[in-house]
């Protein structure tokens, strides 16, 4: 079991690194003009739209949690 909780809080991280990257790029593509186009980018990039109210964005762990569940069923 420890070395199940131990691969989720890696994971976990590794998600969350991601989501922040992603937001990071996000943020800074009007610069360079590149558009990413995978499903992370694309859920971060809508659930920062300027058109969703504050009380209704996911939190990161949230859209992580989409992203994986997302992923799955495909």
């Amino acid at each position: 079991e420890r070395a199940a909780e131990k691969a989720r809080k890696t994971m976990d991280q590794i998600g969350m690194e991601l989501v922040q990257e992603k937001k990071r790029a996000i943020q800074s593509e009007g610069k360079d003009g590149v558009m990413a186009r995978d499903l992370l980018s694309i859920l971060i990039k809508a659930n920062m739209s300027t058109d969703i109210p504050e009380n209704q964005r996911l939190s990161d762990q949230e859209v992580l949690a989409r992203e994986f569940t997302d992923d799955m069923s495909a």
